[in-house]
């Protein structure tokens, strides 16, 4: 256990420390960022006290993310080090460049990606993802969806915050504090994974399931930008219906128009496939009905003794068979989000890359 005169100097290194951390150049910067006051500061730096819990402490761990404990009793410096020493692992350092907040951008809906009613970029709909590590270590997310832009905006910047120099500043315990904030019904939380060929979000909320899954890019900057997404969204109420989508992730908030951005997303829209042989049934059948249903046997009931409602019902159970088929086979799809496909993805996100 560390004695007073001890707590003051860990203390008023540990400030320092955060003052680099955040990109903070003097202690009048660290005063303004977190409205510290400049004497209880300098009474810190002069060793004469530790101050008191409110409102120092309160307002330096709410910015810095620590605890008073780790601020008066532990060498955040050296942990550091040590932290660093052990990401040294090729897989921890990739994972830790997946780690920010990312503005989200997809269709309202995916069947008809919104046109029955609106406009792409009407249809066009905005979501929030943060990505974060917990105290134990886990690689987490959680995701704020159907969002207004203005929404979106607001929601994204109150994860950061603004230096003396205007330069934003990531909140560092921002995964608890949007969720502290914003926690809804339609609030999404859940895991953070890579695997072999594939970045995977898998996110939960009182009435959905949702799978999002991202193509790795091996070599990964010190800061992952964004990428096209490939979604599957199973509502899990009485019905269970299984939604494919596109969603797009950028480590920034978009400029572009909705128009633009829907364009870049409908680049790779999934599109339910049918084949000539879901047809042939139906195709077959009205064949029948109309010329007299060649191949049968003279003692067969004629197709011609068939009334309205005999036929329809023909009809619509060679319809339900094509249709059902149909839908289980496009179930079982994926949607391929290579390299290629988001190119034009990744030459918008890239302006957020730190230099």
């Amino acid at each position: 256990m560390v004695d007073k005169k001890e707590a003051v100097r860990i203390l008023y290194d540990n400030i320092q420390f955060v003052k680099k951390e955040h990109g903070l150049s003097s202690d009048s910067d660290l005063c303004k960022a977190t409205g510290i006051a400049k004497g209880t500061l300098s009474a810190v730096k002069s060793g004469e006290k530790i101050p008191m819990l409110f409102p120092f402490f309160y307002q330096l761990c709410n910015y810095s993310g620590y605890t008073v404990d780790d601020l008066i009793s532990k060498d955040l410096k050296a942990e550091k080090g040590e932290d660093k020493a052990a990401g040294e692992d090729p897989k921890e350092q990739e994972l830790n460049s997946y780690v920010g907040v990312y503005a989200a951008y997809y269709f309202n809906t995916s069947a008809v990606k919104g046109r029955e009613r609106k406009d792409d970029d009407e249809a066009l709909k905005y979501g929030v993802i943060l990505v974060y590590r917990d105290e134990e270590g886990e690689y987490l997310c959680c995701g704020d969806f159907g969002l207004t832009r203005e929404e979106q905006e607001e929601r994204f910047n109150s994860c950061f915050k603004e230096n003396a120099g205007g330069k934003p500043v990531r909140i560092k315990n921002y995964g608890t504090e949007y969720t502290n904030r914003y926690f809804s019904k339609s609030f999404y939380s859940g895991t953070f994974t890579i695997n072999e060929n594939s970045i995977v979000f898998k996110l939960e909320s009182s009435q959905d399931s949702l799978t999002m899954m991202l193509n790795r890019i091996r070599n990964t900057p010190p800061r992952y930008l964004g990428g096209l997404a490939a979604s599957l969204s199973v509502c899990t109420g009485v019905y269970p219906v299984p939604v494919m989508q596109v969603v797009g992730l950028s480590r920034g908030l978009l400029t572009e128009s909705p128009a633009q951005i829907g364009g870049m997303l409908l680049l790779n829209y999934p599109q339910i496939e049918c084949r000539k042989e879901d047809e042939k049934e139906i195709y077959d059948m009205i064949h029948s009905i109309i010329d007299g249903q060649s191949g049968l046997k003279p003692t067969d009931l004629s197709v011609r003794s068939l009334t309205m409602d005999q036929e329809q019902a023909i009809l619509l159970s060679a319809m339900n068979r094509a249709i059902n088929n149909t839908v289980k086979r496009n179930l079982g799809r994926t949607i391929q989000v290579t390299a290629l496909d988001e190119e034009p993805w990744y030459f918008t996100v890239r302006r957020f890359e730190e230099t």
